[in-house]
């Protein structure tokens, strides 16, 4: 493992080479889940949501587990999964203002412009900065700045996406 960290930090200092990039584009650098302010081995991870998700006899006891295991998803690229998982958040009783911001990227991703908006809007109406300020990426920054995007008049026209019911 050693030697794996040692060139995933090579490659993160200096630009590799076009042999060299070849060879590291199967590797995708993740955030570790946390569980309980622990970063977890994934497959431990995804085991322990499971179980906890199972024992769980009130909405509020499943929060920070779907957050977490919806954040993870997203970092793995299951979109899909990731957006049931934010959806049975926001559906809930509970606020939650970071699957809010997490529903915006996706629709975002998926150049749906309408509920990108509807999730930021609804993210920035019910938040505040100050309660995201232990957060590198403040989801109230973010929101702001992609409400700007969605704003320009060239963003508009490039990514016009129709929504068909």
């Amino acid at each position: 493992l050693n030697d794996l960290f040692t060139e995933l930090l090579a490659a993160r200092l200096f630009p590799p080479g076009s042999r060299d990039e070849a060879a590291l584009s199967h590797v995708h650098l993740i955030q570790f889940p946390r569980l309980e302010g622990k970063p977890l081995n994934p497959s431990h991870f995804l085991r322990e949501v499971e179980r906890a998700l199972a024992a769980c006899t009130a909405p509020a006891q499943e929060l920070p587990y779907l957050q977490e295991l919806g954040r993870f998803q997203m970092e793995i690229g299951e979109t899909a999964a990731a957006k049931q998982t934010f959806q049975r958040i926001v559906g809930g009783p509970n606020k939650c203002p970071q699957a809010l911001y997490y529903m915006g990227v996706i629709a975002f991703q998926e150049k749906n412009l309408y509920e990108a908006r509807l999730y930021f809007s609804r993210l920035i109406q019910g938040s505040t900065r100050e309660d995201f300020d232990n957060e590198l990426d403040n989801p109230v920054d973010m929101a702001h700045h992609y409400l700007k995007l969605l704003n320009k008049r060239e963003f508009k026209r490039s990514h016009f996406h129709l929504i068909s019911s």
